[in-house]
């Protein structure tokens, strides 16, 4: 035995000699955030600006990259593919960076109607490692079999990668957006963001607001506002405060309360949602300096 590990401890000693002896010297790349790109991108005249916002934040914001940027993940790849075997199309979707003509309007949209809402202190805190802007990022549903001519797609206006924000407008369609585009920018892109907090613990949910519904009790859909749930399909912790956050940053508080709005007595017969609504709000406000409604309020018309 005494044999054996003699001859182990000289084996090692052999390879740490080896390796002692081989010339290391530093490497004359410059060293980048990520290792794969560094700022500026390019000389236009928005990439001061990106520079500037990206070092704001503790970001980096990149309207050039590649294919897995967007779709790599730990657990699957989000792209859509040909199901050649059973000859259909797989769900998933499609990106493509941003195109360079338009990314100072893009700039425009996300400063205008998304970063804004929120402190210097907690998008620093919270802002993820990339911010990828993108001139498509669609999302294809089409699974029946074949592969058709044009697929069906549905506009992404912003998504929450594993490590990366993405932001959609990155084209010339930007220049012609229609103020029900701009709401729905906005609507999306708060909600993705503040879901994203969520779900990786940046932000803590109240735990008034969690307490006032039993998730667990049995209810349909035709009771489930007497629990003080908003969607029948959402009804976990998780599930309900994604949807109040959604009807709150996306809809105005004069809505809210008239006929048809979730706060109106006709919905809100026990009161479950206006005391769940309020506990956010505050919850919002208190810990975080984000007011909830005042986003909701902020419809372009």
């Amino acid at each position: 035995m005494k044999t054996r590990i003699w001859i182990l401890i000289g084996m090692l000693m052999g390879m740490v000699v080896s390796c002692s002896e081989e010339s290391i010297s530093p490497s004359t790349d410059p060293e980048t955030f990520d290792g794969l790109y560094s700022l500026p991108q390019g000389n236009h005249d928005y990439d001061a600006r990106i520079v500037e916002l990206s070092n704001k934040y503790n970001t980096r914001i990149y309207y050039k990259f590649v294919d897995k940027d967007y779709y790599w993940g730990v657990s699957t790849d989000i792209r859509w593919r040909f199901d050649t075997v059973n000859n259909r199309i797989v769900a998933g979707y499609d990106a493509l960076p941003a195109d360079e003509n338009y990314v100072g309007e893009q700039l425009d949209l996300l400063e205008n109607h998304f970063l804004k809402y929120f402190s210097d202190t907690l998008l620093l805190r919270t802002m993820p490692y990339r911010v990828l802007l993108s001139s498509v990022f669609d999302c294809i549903m089409y699974s029946s079999t074949g592969m058709p001519e044009v697929l069906p797609r549905t506009l992404v206006n912003a998504y929450s990668g594993y490590d990366y924000l993405a932001f959609n407008w990155g084209n010339v369609k930007v220049k012609t957006m229609t103020l029900e585009q701009i709401n729905a920018f906005k609507n999306d892109a708060v909600c993705v963001f503040l879901q994203r907090l969520a779900d990786k613990e940046l932000i803590k949910r109240s735990t008034a607001f969690t307490s006032v519904t039993n998730y667990g009790a049995s209810m349909t859909a035709a009771n489930m506002y007497e629990f003080g749930i908003l969607h029948y399909s959402y009804r976990t912790i998780a599930g309900d405060w994604e949807q109040y956050v959604k009807a709150i940053v996306s809809t105005p508080y004069e809505q809210l309360i008239a006929p048809g709005g979730i706060l109106h007595p006709d919905i809100d017969k026990k009161q479950m949602i206006r005391k769940k609504y309020d506990y956010m709000i505050n919850h919002f406000k208190e810990e975080y300096n984000i007011d909830l409604q005042a986003i909701g309020d902020d419809v372009q018309n």
